[in-house]
């Protein structure tokens, strides 16, 4: 209570009092996001306020209490109480996530096309495409590509020789690069086994077999194997190339001769320039490509070769040339 005396300028005096009452207290606010927003339209962000005031001014310009419906962003409220008091309060609402990151992790052999329309030709872990509001959220979406290319296997078949007489055997020894889960050999006439690595060879006629694989990452392959089968009682085959490295594989030249009884051979070779380099009068003496010591260059040579068989009890001569080519 407030009291006042005034006097005026003949003396007279008065007396007069006041009181002044305390308000209530500043209205306390809080406001909380209760539910954070999609990325996209439509937005379903809340905010809730408790407070003591009777009216309320948003940021957004919304009276209300509490809001809903939002886009991310950070929402101010002003309350006023019946005072006049106010006080203000803040809440921020997020997206539920700015970017969804996925991974598309594939295999594929040689070559590889994916949904980004690029044909891939060699593994890949970089790319990516961008989906924008494709994910269930609303928000954008990455998908980013995990890709593992592999090669076909590379194959090879290994005989001591593509040519053979009839009833003989021969075993087609099939290598690869990387291991194999699957064999099918055709036609299958004349092989033991048709779903194996190795099968063993003896056609009654010359056959070309086919090998189709596939390895243990999915990938195929094939490769042919001619095998020359020599009918006569009497005949000879002559091979049209050599390789003498000493791998085991065609590394010496010589004929092949099926005859009941052979009287007679002589196989001479020439280099190009008429030089004899090589004579054979013995059927198991073939030549490995050697000329007084030293190996001779790769090229053509020729060859002459005379041989007297007996061919049902009739002597039977063969009289040949050609060319051999040796390879290193």
């Amino acid at each position: 209570t407030y009291t006042v005396t005034v006097t005026d300028v003949g003396g007279c005096t008065a007396t007069t009092s006041a009181t002044v009452n305390n308000l209530a207290a500043i209205p306390a606010a809080s406001a909380v996001a209760t539910n954070n927003t999609s990325c996209s339209a439509p937005f379903n962000g809340s905010v809730n306020l408790t407070t003591t005031a009777t009216s309320y001014l948003w940021s957004n310009g919304a009276i209300t209490e509490d809001l809903s419906a939002l886009a991310s962003g950070t929402y101010t409220v002003t309350v006023t109480d019946a005072g006049g008091c106010s006080s203000t309060a803040s809440a921020t609402v997020n997206d539920i996530s700015s970017i969804k990151q996925t991974t598309d992790t594939k295999t594929a052999c040689v070559s590889y096309k994916w949904i980004d329309g690029v044909t891939y030709l060699a593994s890949n872990n970089s790319a990516s495409i961008l989906y924008a509001g494709a994910s269930a959220n609303g928000c954008d979406s990455i998908v980013t590509l995990n890709l593992t290319i592999n090669q076909p296997p590379v194959l090879s078949v290994n005989v001591p020789s593509d040519t053979i007489f009839k009833g003989e055997i021969i075993t087609l020894a099939v290598t690869s690069s990387t291991p194999i889960s699957s064999y099918l050999w055709t036609p299958s006439t004349g092989l033991s086994c048709t779903n194996c690595q190795n099968p063993n060879a003896s056609p009654s006629t010359s056959s070309l077999y086919n090998l189709n694989v596939t390895d243990i990452n999915g990938c195929q392959a094939s490769i042919q194997q001619a095998v020359t089968v020599i009918n006569s009682v009497c005949e000879v085959a002559i091979p049209t190339a050599f390789s003498p490295n000493s791998d085991g594989i065609n590394d010496f030249f010589g004929p092949l001769y099926k005859c009941a009884d052979i009287k007679s051979i002589v196989l001479r070779v020439f280099n190009r320039w008429g030089e004899k380099v090589f004579e054979a009068k013995d059927v198991n003496e073939k030549w490995d490509g050697v000329y007084k010591g030293q190996d001779q260059p790769m090229g053509v040579y020729v060859f002459y070769l005379d041989v007297d068989g007996v061919e049902n009890g009739q002597i039977k001569s063969i009289r040949t040339m050609g060319n051999v080519t040796l390879l290193r």
